[in-house]
């Protein structure tokens, strides 16, 4: 399904976004790792997430790569 259905379908229409750190450096994720928080987030009922990949964000690929491979959920990056 595509992402933009996923969304409208979705019982809380949230796209939900993993990003290490906000633009001024604060730490957001911590010691959580990528999976908990995917499953937290899909048992919250979010249906797609946004995974930031910028390095000023301190996103990398890697996280992308493990998100997708957690969830069934369309992932943006």
């Amino acid at each position: 399904m595509r992402f933009v259905e996923t969304l409208l379908q979705a019982p809380v229409p949230v796209i939900e976004e993993l990003k290490p750190r906000s633009a001024d450096g604060t730490e957001l994720i911590g010691a959580r790792s990528a999976a908990e928080l995917v499953d937290a987030y899909t048992e919250a009922g979010i249906r797609c997430l946004s995974v930031v990949t910028g390095r000023w964000f301190g996103g990398t690929v890697d996280l992308l790569a493990e998100v997708a491979a957690r969830t069934e959920s369309p992932v943006l990056s």
